[in-house]
């Protein structure tokens, strides 16, 4: 405690009594939101809090400097010396606190704590200053009372000296640190200095970029250390209409990259925000450096046309709003990279190739690139398409079409692309390339047995191909088209291959042949393809099997039998079909024709019409009929390449009605769903 000549330096106490406002109880308050201590009055002070009965209030309360010297009461909670605080409570039960502090170990100066004040409404704070005199050596901040008013000068100047109570005619200059707590608000005050020696001149600036028109409160505290005091400044601002702000984001540096005789870099943007009405300008300080404004948006390009030397280039680009715009000017700074010239690459002719194509026909004529790459180095080329192929040898690049694929009339587009080494200015060149296909394409749907009409086929059988566009004409072979006996492999430009052979084609039309298929050993999946008017068919796969029986049937009235001929001609089938047709009676003889029974004895010459009077006969054969086994007189081959004949009695006992009938060779059936009609 000093005494004598030596007065005490104390903030004065300013006790704002409470008066209460219209509208009282609305909101929360209290009588006074500044109270004063000093370590010759440490409280406690009484700090009358009102509000509606039942309100809840939260109390948060902290020290500037983290330093333990506060005391409150609030009802029964009790804090005594802390830095931090914290209770709830609710009114009437709790409708005061009680301020104090307590001296500790606390160096002369000036101490501030914040008491805020919540509830679910409205929240108040109160400021609670702390003057300790005891000590060696005190500062002193002046002016001790800063106000600032908007519009108005947004900067001054505070003066930090220190006093020995003990030699006061004696020049003391000690270390101090300056810090500053906002008591509203954030980050609008700036101080020019953060520490230094007494006597000690701090200007303070004020920024107002992100406030409203209100009123704010700040502390500026001078610190000088162990064994000496400190001291507070504070600052108020009445903020009354806002100035212009300016801000331009990003804030920069913006980098740009480029190389010696080469492309200008993409250009990169800024987004300038101006509140408080106006215009902005924008310029640079470099002639490579080019800016254009539109709206909020600044556009930044560079031209590199200029430069000769590689190396780093600086400018600056200037946004200025008008006079007195908060923020303004705002400098973005700007570097560019100038790169060692790159590789060049050029491609001619730039394209488009046209090529054109008849499904069916020869590959159109290759065509050529001329490749200039500069600066060393090799190329690659590539194409987007499987029907465009592209071959480089030296400079030279042969661009051909490969049609095998192709199956739809139309118009392809593909690309060529020729890349050099990385870095290489005009690289990838992109040669386009357009196709004209015209014509048709033969598509295949399902290869059948030609008697049972069911997929999966055998040698020198007959064959169905089922599908569209496999022939543009309608017939069968004429008897001119046999040749020394010789079946036709083609009709009308149509031809089938089954497993890489020639069939022999009987009938054309344009969604269905009928071919007989060649000798072949293989058994399972064999490719079959068909060529119409030049153009192929893509690979349909089918079942090859040795023995594929099946019986060749006729279809009247919705119901399809298998053709039982009688020794007269008649053929089976029930009277109410016509004169040639009538029931089998069982024990009479008739014959079946099949297709698919395999291997003869001796074997038939694959492609030809059967020699008169010459007999090829098949293995065992076995007619199912009602599931009766009867066994062949004949199986063979007689009259008709891969129509075999079969030749049986039917057996006695079999029931009236339209029996099942199926034919068996080597253990193999031909397809279910097959009758005849048979009258006792």
């Amino acid at each position: 405690m000093l005494s004598g000549k030596f007065a005490h330096w104390v903030i004065p106490a300013v006790l704002v009594f409470f008066a209460a406002p219209c509208g009282w109880g609305q909101f929360l308050s209290v009588s006074q939101d500044n109270v004063t201590l000093s370590s010759n009055s440490p409280g406690p002070v009484t700090v009358q809090i009102a509000a509606p009965n039942g309100t809840t209030v939260n109390l948060q309360a902290s020290t500037t400097g983290g330093y333990p010297w506060l005391g409150l009461r609030a009802g029964s909670q009790t804090f005594n010396g802390v830095a931090n605080a914290a209770a709830t409570f609710t009114l009437p039960a709790v409708s005061s606190i009680d301020i104090s502090a307590v001296l500790g170990n606390l160096k002369p100066g000036n101490y501030v704590a914040l008491i805020t004040l919540t509830s679910s409404t409205s929240s108040i704070t109160i400021s609670v200053t702390f003057n300790v005199t005891i000590g060696v050596v005190a500062l002193m901040v002046a002016p001790k009372n800063i106000p600032f008013q908007y519009p108005g000068a947004l900067s001054t100047q505070v003066n930090v000296t220190s006093i020995d109570p003990n030699n006061p005619n004696q020049a003391t200059r000690v270390p101090v640190t300056m810090s500053v707590a906002y008591k509203t608000g954030s980050g609008w005050l700036n101080i020019s200095s953060t520490s230094g020696m007494t006597p000690l001149t701090v200007t303070i600036t004020l920024d107002l970029a992100n406030l409203s028109a209100q009123n704010y409160q700040a502390y500026v505290t001078a610190d000088g250390g162990a064994g000496v005091g400190n001291d507070i400044a504070v600052v108020s601002l009445a903020v009354q209409s806002l100035p212009a702000n300016l801000s331009v984001s990003p804030p920069g540096p913006l980098n740009f990259t480029a190389q010696l005789g080469g492309q200008a870099p993409q250009a990169q943007t800024l987004s300038v925000t101006l509140t408080g009405g106006g215009s902005y300008q924008v310029v640079s300080t470099q002639p490579w450096l080019k800016v254009s404004a539109s709206g909020s948006t600044v556009t930044v390009t560079v031209d590199p046309t200029g430069f000769a030397t590689a190396g780093q280039y600086q400018g600056l680009i200037t946004v200025t709003g008008p006079p007195g715009t908060l923020g303004s000017p705002a400098n973005v700074s700007v570097t560019l990279t100038m790169q060692p010239a790159a590789p060049s690459l050029g491609v001619s002719p730039p394209g488009p190739l046209n090529f054109s194509y008849q499904l069916g026909g020869q590959a159109p004529q290759a065509q050529t690139l001329t490749v200039n790459l500069t600066g060393g180095g090799s190329y690659q080329v590539s194409s987007n398409q499987p029907w465009l192929k592209a071959s480089a040898s030296g400079s030279t690049v042969t661009v051909s079409i490969d049609p095998s694929g192709l199956t739809t009339a139309g118009q392809l587009q593909g690309a060529i692309t020729v890349t050099g080494p990385a870095g290489t200015l005009n690289s990838p060149a992109t040669v386009n390339v357009n196709l004209s296909v015209s014509g048709t394409v033969p598509v295949i749907t399902d290869v059948q047995n030609g008697a049972s009409f069911v997929s999966g086929i055998g040698p020198q059988s007959w064959v169905t191909v089922r599908g569209a566009n496999l022939a543009s004409t309608t017939r069968t072979w004429r008897s001119d088209e046999i040749v020394n006996g010789a079946l036709p492999i083609m009709l009308d430009g149509v031809s089938v291959n089954i497993d890489g052979k020639a069939a022999y084609v009987y009938y054309i039309s344009p969604t269905q042949l009928n071919v007989l298929s060649p000798a072949d050993p293989a058994t399972g999946p064999v490719p079959v393809k068909v060529t119409a008017g030049g153009a192929a068919s893509a690979v349909f796969t089918t079942s090859l099997q040795t023995y594929s029986p099946a019986l060749f049937t006729y279809f009247v009235n919705g119901t399809t039998r298998a053709a039982g001929v009688f020794p007269d001609g008649k053929i089976a089938g029930p009277t109410s079909l016509g004169p040639a047709y009538r029931p089998a009676v069982p024990g009479e003889r008739l014959s079946f024709y099949a297709t698919g029974l395999g291997p003869t004895t001796p074997q038939l010459p694959q492609g030809i019409v059967p020699p008169p009077g010459q007999f090829y006969n098949a293995s065992t054969t076995t007619v199912l009929v009602n599931n009766v086994p009867v066994t062949a007189d004949f199986a063979g081959i007689t009259q008709f390449a891969g129509v075999y004949q079969i030749n049986l009695v039917l057996p006695t006992g079999l029931p009236n009605g339209e029996l099942p009938v199926m034919v068996q060779v080597n253990g193999v059936r031909s397809p279910s769903g097959l009758t005849m009609t048979v009258q006792n």
